[in-house]
């Protein structure tokens, strides 16, 4: 059982399994500075954190901003999705 137990922290851990499929992507914001490519002159602090969320079946993900909204607040459409983490949508004109 303690082995059973291990594995799923380790998958989890690992980002093989999330909680519904789920991927966040989190930020940094420059406070009291400006961005010089990747450096930040000022103070890095934590910026908004995204979440996505891939469905295979309907061939779209959905994303909102963590802690803003807790419903999606928009759409991808016409993905080609692997898994929750490998996915590609086309741009729409």
């Amino acid at each position: 059982m303690i082995v059973v137990a291990g594995l799923c922290g380790v998958a989890w851990a690992n980002d093989f399994v999330s909680l519904q499929g789920e991927r966040t992507i989190y930020t940094a914001q420059c406070e009291q500075g400006s961005w010089n490519g990747k450096h930040c002159s000022g103070r890095l602090a934590a910026g908004p954190r995204y979440r996505f969320r891939a469905l295979k079946a309907h061939r779209e993900v959905i994303f909102w901003t963590v802690a803003v909204a807790s419903e999606p607040s928009g759409k991808l459409t016409d993905c080609t999705i692997r898994d929750g983490r490998n996915w590609s949508c086309k741009l729409n004109a």
